[in-house]
C-alpha cells in the first residue's frame, strides 16, 4: 500500500529493475526484511498478474487508499501520544519495580506501568499464588475423589487488566527474550 501511495504507480513497479525497487523496500522499511529482494519480485509478479483499471477507476482507489494510511498515520500518532501520557505517570510507582520489569527483554515502559498500576505495590502480595490470583492467571482445582482431570479451565475473577498487561508483557518477552527464541528454534529442529 505505502509503495503505490507514496513513490509509484503500478506500471512504474512493472518498468522498475528489481535493484531499484528492492533499494526503495529497504529504504523505507528501514530494513526490516531480510531478504528486500525477493520481496520485490513478488511485488512485481503481483503487479505483472494484477487486473488493470480504467484512470478514473485507479484514481478513485488511490484517492481511498491515501485516506486509509492518512487514518491509519493519525491513529499511529495518537497512539504514541498516549503512550508518552503512560510513561509521564511511572514517576508515581515504585523506580525499582519499574526497573526490575524493564530489564525483562520484550517488555517496554509501557507494559511496565500498565502492570505497576494494578499492582501497585508488589509487597502487598504475601506470595506468587496471591498475585497470581489476583492477576487471574491460575487454573481452577476441582479435583473428584482421587482423580484430577488435566484440562482444567484459567479462573474468570481476576484484576482484568492486570492479566491482560501480564499476558502482553508475556508474550512480548516471548518473542524478544534471546532464551525464548532459542528454545523455540530448538523444538522447532527436532
Amino acid at each position: 500500500m505505502w509503495l503505490l501511495y507514496k513513490e509509484f504507480k503500478l506500471d512504474d513497479i512493472i518498468d522498475t529493475s528489481l535493484e531499484a525497487l528492492s533499494d526503495f523496500i529497504v529504504k523505507s522499511s528501514k530494513n526490516r526484511f531480510d531478504d528486500p529482494t525477493l520481496i520485490a519480485d513478488k511485488i512485481k509478479k503481483a503487479a505483472r498478474s494484477s487486473f488493470r483499471l480504467s484512470k478514473t477507476a485507479y484514481d478513485l482507489i488511490n484517492l481511498s487508499l491515501a485516506s486509509s494510511i492518512n487514518v491509519i498515520k493519525c491513529y499511529e500518532n495518537e497512539i504514541k501520544e498516549i503512550d508518552e501520557a503512560i510513561i509521564l505517570q511511572v514517576d508515581g510507582f515504585n523506580k525499582n519495580h519499574f526497573d526490575v520489569l524493564l530489564s525483562i527483554p520484550g517488555i517496554g515502559k509501557v507494559y511496565a506501568a500498565g502492570i505497576l498500576a494494578e499492582i501497585a505495590d508488589i509487597n502487598q502480595f504475601d506470595s506468587d499464588d496471591k498475585l497470581g490470583k489476583f492477576a487471574g492467571i491460575i487454573w481452577r482445582n476441582h479435583p473428584s475423589g482421587s482423580f484430577e482431570g488435566d484440562d482444567t479451565q484459567m479462573t474468570k475473577t481476576c484484576n482484568k487488566y492486570l492479566r491482560y498487561f501480564l499476558i502482553k508483557a508475556a508474550n512480548m518477552a516471548r518473542i524478544h527474550n534471546p532464551v525464548y527464541i532459542s528454545r523455540l528454534l530448538t523444538k522447532e529442529i527436532q
